[in-house]
């Protein structure tokens, strides 16, 4: 069986080379055909490839020797004997000339009689434009007149002809050189007969080549075919087990030949493949766990996430924009989706901003607006997001969130409005307090000085003790508006330092012997401590707009359950029913502070004894 399969392999072998030797020569008659068209077209494209050859290189040289010829000429312009020999000098091939026209089209000077065949046959001594042979040698002479240069096929007494021209910046003038078509391509025609007979011995070689390497082709894959057979069916099997997914499968190397090199790339792409392969695992293990985390965050965060195709004028919104404006809970929608529900007093700075950053191909944007939530009320939006550009410049996407920021946009206008209402109160105590002090000097002043002139010297000194007096109260209470306007931050101080800073800064400042006296044995919380602050600020207040005292004490005691405060001056009192039954002088602000806490409080006081405010603040709640 073996035998058989041998014999019918050497039969097809040897049936196979007689197909090919006779597929050859029917081939190499194909290919002689070929080559002789080929060499008749080659004469052609030679002689083509020649004239264009020789007008580049015949514009170089006329450039070049128009250049000499214009220094020549420019030192005698009468004397043109110079001139005619140069050109005489220029005769590339044997019918070649040159001429020289000047700035009028006339013919100045040529380097031979063959120049008349340029013109007509009645033509004057100095021929002009308009006496050309041809029309496009008249269209060449006009360029030449015009102080152009280049290059032009024109007839010239039936014949072609090749011209280039160029000026003599200097004079004015042009040159020219002629040569004829056929000086050209005079070796074209021998060049195709070579090229015909270069083709004839080439084909014979080639036969004879073909023929013997076809015999010893032959010979050689008779006797490698079985060699190569075995290790070619080997590496089929094993890319077909790598095609199937088995990444695991390898060749065994037995030669260090090509097949063992192929066998051994075999091994090194699988081994490859393998590890690319855990690599892609391992990645794809952790783009899940990304997404995953990523849907998370989506999820979890209430800022309303979005994608914005920008070519296909298409948004994709996350499940948070349900639940910051009430709209579906995921979704696309259009563009215009997004700007229909802009506040119509943000949509142009809005949009304006979004295409600015377009145009200028920024990659973050930062912007805030208005936007229509589905009840019809109107959410104040910071939208931050980033865009994404193609390799061209374009942008294709943007990636962002809208945040709803109407909360602090709220309070931001509170604050405002507070600082608004604490400046119309300033301007009421100054109105109140230190402008009627100022206006009660300026009478005392006039009052002082209407005494003074009438002689009554003890009323002068009366007045003038009242008009210190008042100017001090009036510096008392400026000095306390100014504290207001800048108070030390009780949050960052605490509360002894507050109330030493504001003993310092107001009261000593104003003449008052202020002390404080400590004795805390526990840490307050923050509310105790601010609401003790402005009940002492309060008491302190009144003590320097209405006691006119001298001394002031603040005791701040604390126990285990307890916190106690006490404010003490020596001015000049007053009846504490009437207090009561009025609630000035800021009582009511302490009595509300301290009834918030669960505390109490008392005030003792008598005309002329002077005043204390006693506050007792129980600490068991916020054991």
């Amino acid at each position: 069986m073996r035998q058989l399969l041998s014999q019918l392999r050497i039969r097809l072998i040897l049936g196979s080379f007689l197909f090919l030797l006779l597929l050859t020569g029917a081939v190499s008659l194909v290919v002689r055909d070929s080559l002789l068209f080929s060499a008749r077209n080659m004469a052609g494209v030679g002689a083509q490839a020649l004239l264009e050859r020789e007008q580049a290189s015949l514009l170089e040289i006329v450039r070049r020797e128009a250049e000499l010829s214009d220094h020549a000429v420019h030192h005698d312009p009468a004397n043109l004997a110079p001139l005619t020999r140069r050109l005489r000098d220029l005769r590339l091939t044997p019918n070649a000339f040159a001429i020289v026209m000047d700035a009028d089209g006339k013919l100045v000077a040529a380097s031979s009689d063959e120049a008349g065949a340029l013109f007509g046959a009645e033509t004057s001594l100095t021929p002009s434009v308009s006496e050309a042979a041809s029309a496009n040698l008249q269209e060449v002479l006009l360029q030449m007149q015009g102080g152009k240069s280049g290059t032009a096929q024109i007839d010239m007494a039936a014949e072609a002809a090749l011209i280039a021209y160029a000026p003599l910046e200097e004079m004015g003038w042009s040159l020219a050189i002629v040569e004829p078509v056929m000086d050209v391509t005079a070796n074209a025609a021998p060049l195709a007969e070579n090229i015909q007979s270069e083709a004839n011995r080439i084909l014979r070689a080639t036969l004879l080549t073909i023929g013997y390497f076809s015999i010893l082709v032959i010979v050689g894959a008779i006797l490698t075919a079985r060699a190569l057979t075995g290790p070619i069916q080997t590496l089929v099997e094993g890319t077909r087990s790598i095609a199937s997914g088995d990444l695991n499968v390898r060749i065994p190397v037995k030669s260090r030949d090509e097949l063992g090199a192929l066998a051994e790339s075999f091994n090194h792409m699988a081994e490859e493949l393998s590890t690319r392969n855990t690599e892609l695992l391992q990645a794809n293990e952790i783009l899940s766990e990304r997404e995953a985390r990523l849907r998370l965050i989506t999820e979890v965060t209430t800022d309303a996430l979005y994608e914005w195709d920008v070519l296909a004028g298409k948004t994709q919104w996350s499940h948070s924009y349900r639940t910051l404006f009430g709209y579906p809970e995921e979704g696309s929608h259009e563009h215009a989706w997004w700007r229909e529900r802009l506040h119509p007093d943000d949509l142009e700075q809005a949009v304006s901003r979004l295409e600015l950053a377009l145009r200028n191909k920024d990659e973050f944007i930062s912007f805030e607006y208005r936007y229509r939530r589905a009840d019809g009320t109107y959410a104040h939006v910071l939208d931050r997001g980033y865009f994404f550009y193609d390799e061209a410049g374009q942008p294709r996407r943007m990636v962002g969130a809208m945040i709803d920021i109407t909360d602090r946009v709220t309070l931001s206008e509170a604050q405002t409005r507070a600082a608004l209402e604490e400046r119309q109160r300033l301007a009421r105590e100054l109105h109140d307090s230190v402008t009627q002090s100022l206006y009660s000097l300026t009478l005392l002043a006039e009052a002082s000085r209407r005494t003074a002139q009438l002689g009554d010297i003890g009323k002068v000194v009366g007045n003038i003790a009242r008009l210190g007096e008042t100017a001090q109260q009036a510096l008392k209470e400026m000095r306390l508006l100014v504290y207001e306007l800048r108070p030390l931050a009780l949050e960052q101080a605490g509360l002894t330092e507050a109330l030493q800073h504001r003993l310092d800064a107001v009261e000593k400042r104003a003449g008052v012997d202020a002390k404080l006296r400590v004795a805390l044995k526990v840490d307050l919380p923050a509310e105790v401590e601010n609401a003790l602050y402005r009940v002492a600020q309060e008491a302190l207040n009144n003590s320097l707009k209405h006691a006119e005292a001298s001394t002031v004490s603040l005791s701040l005691r604390s126990h285990e359950n307890r916190a106690e405060l006490d404010i003490q001056d020596n001015g000049k009192g007053f009846e504490t029913e009437d207090s009561y039954d009025r609630g000035g002088l800021g009582l009511v602000s302490i009595r509300e502070r301290v009834a918030a806490l669960g505390g109490t409080w008392s005030i003792t006081s008598k005309p002329g004894e002077g005043t204390r405010v006693s506050v007792r603040v129980p600490l068991t709640r916020w054991s």
